[in-house]
C-alpha cells in the first residue's frame, strides 16, 4: 500500500519466506519431488538447502553429526555433495529417497 511520506510515494513492504508457506514435511517433499522432477541439480540442491534452512541448519548439524560449514557446502545451489552426505542430510529432515521408475521408461 503506498504511503506518502514527504513529497515522495513510498511502499512499505514485508519480508517474504516462501518456505513459511511449506510448513509441514509433506509440503516440503512435494517441492522436493518437483525439484527432482526438472532433472536439474542446482535446483534439487537449492530446494534441499531451503528445506534445511527452515529446519535449521545447526538442528541439522546436530541431528547428522555434520558440521554447520559442511552442511552449507552440501546444499547451496552449486553443491554436488556425497551421496552419503545427501543421504545424512535427507535422513536429518525426516525424507525418506525411493526409486521409483522413469516416467519415460517403458
Amino acid at each position: 500500500m503506498p504511503i506518502k511520506m514527504g513529497n515522495e510515494m513510498t511502499t512499505l513492504t514485508t519480508p517474504f519466506d516462501p518456505m513459511d508457506q511449506l510448513p509441514s514435511v509433506d509440503d516440503q517433499i512435494d517441492l522436493l519431488n518437483d525439484a527432482l522432477a526438472t532433472g536439474d541439480h542446482g535446483v534439487v540442491a537449492n530446494v534441499i538447502g531451503m528445506i534445511a534452512g527452515q529446519h535449521g541448519i545447526a538442528t541439522l548439524a546436530r541431528d547428522t553429526g555434520l558440521g554447520r560449514s559442511s552442511l552449507y557446502k552440501a546444499v547451496g545451489a552449486d553443491a554436488n555433495p556425497r551421496l552419503e552426505t545427501l543421504l545424512k542430510v535427507l535422513t536429518g529432515l525426516g525424507i525418506d529417497l525411493r526409486a521409483a521408475r522413469h516416467r519415460d521408461a517403458a
